[in-house]
């Protein structure tokens, strides 16, 4: 399996309908249990902290994540691809 095919998990590119897709998947994936989460203000801001075992699922959720900076801006993989892909 190439990078290309792990980075975008198989898919092509992601549209409206295969995102909405992948965040159904992600959200049965776990559940949220008491003090996975927790909140409180420090100097007026409110802080959330999460327990190790949600900090496990989203690193797990990025492993493959790559944000591209094009002249300063963050960009995505698939914007990257498109934009090359007009040029030729």
């Amino acid at each position: 399996m190439s990078f290309k095919d792990k980075l975008l998990r198989g898919g092509v590119a992601f549209s409206g309908e295969n995102l909405e897709g992948s965040f159904e998947k992600i959200k049965s994936d776990f559940e949220l249990m008491e003090g996975d989460v927790n909140m409180s203000m420090v100097n007026g801001i409110t802080a959330i902290a999460f327990s190790d075992r949600i900090k496990d699922i989203l690193f797990k959720e990025m492993e493959l994540t790559v944000i591209l900076k094009l002249l300063g801006r963050n960009i995505s993989y698939n914007v990257l691809h498109n934009r090359i892909f007009n040029i030729l």
